[in-house]
């Protein structure tokens, strides 16, 4: 009879490994205790995905414990540090004057040595997220943010850079109350160079601290950078500093951009508008090697008549959203890059006031995508693919009538019309039935009807 163990481990690893997901330490700790054989499976699983929490004395009580017996760990256990790779940091606020101890002694941040620490030893570490967590009470906002000083995080950034030689993604992700730096980051970070491994450096909350000094600075080191992909979100600084940071790899492929309203909802935060046609004059920089653009959004109105890609013959992949693009087919073409492979247009929204509903794929919109699938046509691209993102809320949300259509049979349509020029149009799968969606367009037809009866 055989059993799981009489399995030699070449067949024995891949099941083990592909029963522990990545976010599933304890399930990894079980198995680890089942024999020795599975011990020496698991345990490079077991620290795969390592998460750190360097905080302030108000959380200390809770997350202290765990990173300092990691860094216990690390520190008399040599062998455990090369199966690393993945490195997340938090770094939390201490928003109160709280005198918590913990084993009689008061705690204190534990950013200066442990986390560097990690990054010291953690040297196969492939993927770096940093990410900043503020919390605050008692009117008290970002001068409560005591984790750390700029001389700690401008050590843990060198440190980064020296150590983790095999890093492909780098991750820092800011908070309102808690931005980063754009010349600050951009002076730890300078010592990569184009040998490098890194590939994709992805930040968020990006603050408008800086000069135009800053960006000259910035700009003399222009095609340095080893990343290729380069990813920003909430980035409020203006045009000379995104042009600057741009500039900085030598060969960029990939550019995803967005500046959603979601996560300012409320807030009394400064916000750096763009239009399309500053981001090609930027992007034109790097057009040589461009092959994605993903521009979401960018608290601009609509349009796309600044936006000409005809010079980027690299580009195979462009994700836009609706709301940026507009509906306007006048300079629907802009957009047809010669050598454009797939377009993905998102309908969706990012905002936590505001949703999509069943109107939300309309004439208006079936035309535009024709507009945009006929000029390919028209100027015999190599364009394959059409993607459609529509996941609506089951529910009108603006203003309909009775001849209305279902959604999905627009794009069933275009699916069909363009099948025979080589383009595939394809979208989400039906959310509401054809026949869930006429029993709710008369409701909503019959409670707007209803509405005009009223006498105020």
């Amino acid at each position: 009879m055989t059993t799981i163990l009489s399995l030699p481990d070449e067949v024995l690893a891949p099941i083990l490994n592909a029963s522990v997901a990545h976010d599933c330490a304890y399930r990894a700790a079980l198995l680890a205790l089942v024999c020795r054989r599975f011990h020496r499976i698991i345990t490079p699983l077991l620290y795969r995905d390592i998460h750190i929490k360097c905080n302030g004395a108000c959380e200390a009580h809770r997350d202290a414990p765990g990173t300092k017996l990691l860094h216990d760990t690390f520190r008399s256990n040599q062998s455990l540090r090369q199966h690393c790779h993945s490195l997340a940091v938090e770094f939390r606020s201490d928003h109160s004057d709280s005198t918590e101890l913990l084993d009689g002694e008061r705690t204190a941040p534990n950013v200066p040595h442990m986390a560097v620490d990690f990054l010291k030893w953690l040297s196969n570490t492939a993927e770096l997220r940093i990410r900043f967590v503020s919390f605050y009470g008692d009117d008290k906002w970002d001068e409560t943010f005591r984790t750390s000083t700029p001389s700690d995080l401008a050590v843990f950034y060198n440190q980064a850079s020296k150590s983790l030689t095999r890093l492909k993604l780098l991750q820092i992700s800011g908070h309102e109350n808690v931005p980063l730096h754009l010349p600050a980051l951009f002076t730890s970070l300078e010592c990569l160079d184009s040998s490098a491994s890194l590939r994709t450096l992805d930040l968020t909350g990006v603050s408008q601290i800086g000069t135009e000094q800053d960006w000259k600075l910035m700009r003399a080191r222009a095609g340095t950078a080893p990343f290729t992909e380069l990813k920003l979100r909430h980035f409020t600084q203006g045009a000379s500093a995104l042009e600057a940071l741009v500039m900085w790899p030598a060969g960029l492929e990939a550019f995803h951009f967005s500046m959603p309203m979601s996560d300012y909802y409320s807030g009394d935060f400064a916000l750096t508008r763009y239009d399309l046609g500053i981001m090609k004059t930027i992007l034109s920089h790097q057009k040589a090697s461009l092959s994605h653009i993903n521009i979401h959004e960018l608290l601009s109105q609509p349009g796309v008549l600044g936006f000409d890609l005809s010079g980027f013959h690299r580009l195979h992949t462009l994700c836009m959203s609706r709301d940026l693009t507009g509906v306007d087919t006048l300079a629907v073409a802009n957009l047809v890059a010669p050598n454009l492979r797939t377009f993905r247009w998102d309908t969706g929204l990012e905002d936590q006031q505001c949703c999509r509903g069943l109107e939300g794929f309309a004439e208006t919109e079936e035309d535009w995508i024709r507009a945009f699938a006929e000029s390919s046509v028209e100027r015999k691209t190599f364009l394959q693919q059409i993607q459609i993102s529509f996941s609506p809320d089951s529910w009108f949300l603006g203003d309909i009538d009775k001849d209305y259509q279902y959604p999905w049979d627009r794009m069933d349509r275009l699916a069909e019309e363009f099948k025979p020029h080589g383009i595939n149009v394809v979208y989400n799968s039906p959310n509401t039935t054809k026949e869930e969606f006429l029993r709710i367009k008369e409701e909503c037809l019959k409670f707007r009807a209803s509405l005009g009866d009223i006498i105020w």
